[in-house]
Order: C-alpha cells, then sequence, then structure tokens
C-alpha cells in the first residue's frame, strides 16, 4: 500500500519546510508528498513531487495532487500543520474495504492557541474512535477537518473531486465537509481515528470575520445538498444558533453569515 500526501501551498516557505521534515519522519515509509504551489512564483523543493499552479484556490490545488498521486490513499494535510510521526500508520490501518475516509485528531500547537476560537469552533473532535454512517440525521461538522483526512483513491472516481466552489480561496470554506457529506450520502463509511495526529500552528486572528465565513460555507453546503437531511440540519442549526447567539457575539458573526446578512 502506498500513500499519497497532498499538500497545498501559498508563500508560506518556512512553515512547509517544517510539515515536509516531520513527514520524513513518518513511520511508514511507502508514501510520497505532492506539493501544489499556488504562489506566483516557482519554488525549487528537494525531494517532493512538485507542482506549480500560481492562485489557484484550495480545491482547484487538492484536485490537481489528485490527479498526480500514484497512491492506494490520498491524504491531505496543510501547511501550517506538522504530522505525527505515526499519522501515516494510523491512516494506513483506519481504511479498507468498508472504510473509504479516514479523518484524524487535530491539535493546535500551544502558542499558536486562540481561546475564543478553541471555544467555539475548535478542530479537536476528541480522544475517542467513532465510526460514521449514513443516517437522517448525520452531523458532517463533527467527522474531522481538511486538514487531516485520507481517503481510498477510488472515492474520487465513484463521487468526484472536490466541489471547486468551495473551499480556501473562495467565499466557503467548507470543501472537506461537502466531501464527508457526499461520502455519506453513497452509504460509505467514514472513521475518526485520534491516534491519527497533526499539529496545526494557523493563529486564527479575527475571530468574528472566521465566525462569519463558516456561517456562509454552512449555509451554501446545505442550499447545495437538496436532500431531507439538509433541510433538517438547516432548521436545527438555525434553532441551536439563535440560542447560542443570544450571550455569543461569535455565534452571532456566524448567524449572519449563515443568514446572509
Amino acid at each position: 500500500m502506498k500513500i499519497s500526501v497532498v499538500v497545498s501551498t501559498k508563500n508560506r516557505s518556512n512553515l512547509l519546510r517544517e510539515l515536509i521534515k516531520s513527514i520524513k519522519k513518518s513511520t511508514f515509509k511507502n508514501y510520497e508528498i505532492i506539493i501544489v504551489d499556488a504562489s506566483s512564483k516557482k519554488r525549487d523543493i528537494k525531494g517532493v513531487r512538485y507542482i506549480h499552479a500560481p492562485e489557484v484556490n484550495l480545491s482547484k490545488a487538492r484536485n490537481i495532487g489528485i490527479r498526480t498521486a500514484k497512491g492506494d490513499i490520498i491524504a491531505f494535510t496543510d501547511d501550517d500543520c506538522e504530522v505525527d510521526k505515526n499519522w501515516l500508520t494510523e491512516i494506513a490501518k483506519s481504511i479498507n474495504d468498508q472504510i473509504v475516509c479516514c479523518t484524524g485528531r487535530t491539535i493546535t500547537h500551544t502558542k499558536f492557541i486562540n481561546e475564543l476560537f478553541e471555544k467555539n469552533f475548535g478542530f479537536d473532535k476528541g480522544k475517542h474512535t467513532r465510526i460514521f454512517n449514513k443516517n437522517i440525521l448525520f452531523n458532517p461538522w463533527s467527522i474531522g477537518s481538511g486538514n487531516n483526512m485520507a481517503f481510498r483513491r477510488d472515492v474520487f472516481t465513484k463521487i468526484g473531486y472536490f466541489d471547486e466552489n468551495f473551499g480556501m480561496g473562495t467565499e466557503y470554506p467548507t470543501e472537506d465537509i461537502d466531501m464527508f457529506y457526499r461520502i455519506l450520502k453513497k452509504n460509505y463509511r467514514i472513521i475518526y481515528n485520534p491516534k491519527a495526529i497533526i499539529y496545526h500552528k494557523d493563529k486564527i486572528k479575527d475571530v468574528n470575520k472566521t465566525a462569519y465565513q463558516y456561517g456562509l460555507g454552512s449555509s451554501a453546503l446545505l442550499k447545495k445538498h437538496h436532500d431531507l437531511t439538509s433541510y433538517i440540519l438547516r432548521i436545527v442549526i438555525l434553532f441551536k444558533i439563535l440560542l447560542e447567539s443570544i450571550f455569543n457575539p461569535i455565534k452571532r458573526e456566524f448567524l449572519k453569515g449563515f443568514l446572509g446578512w
């Protein structure tokens, strides 16, 4: 089994170098690293498969990586992360004939923690393994995040690639949630493996802006999927956020984005 690690990057050379170093310490050895660089200038990066794709958004960059990948499993992380040495090993153990997608635990580096963000939208999904199946009330936001996810290669031929209307570089940063949603709708299974750990370094400076963007993206995602689950989720989220926003200005910003204000 071979794993292709796809990383989209733009103008963050120092962070990217640290990520590549961490991947090269992996206990799992049969892997390749694919860097899709959206920077305006081409760079010389050793020891990886390098693709220069100026100014593409995140979903386009990931789709370029998928088309280039040679692995049986395609894993994704971001240039502002470092991976645990057992990250790829845990992914390889998690994906099989029944489970086509694995997400893992995203832990924020201590010096990068923004307590407001962590409290309201934290990436860390906890210490317990969970399996996700299709049901009428599944919650795609509880599954994981795009900086720590991996897929069996044939998923992309069966359900399609990342929706290029979503993702960083667009108004709607929900390309990962859209993919999880589509996988479950097709009756495939997803595992959350808390031992597949990455460490996230991005410092969220403007939590209000981030909350608004999350609201926009969540609304756009539910509008895209015209099914019973999406209608129920819209009602549940609206009711929940309305209650929470009474005393929480961060959730009010999410509500504004969700309602398109």
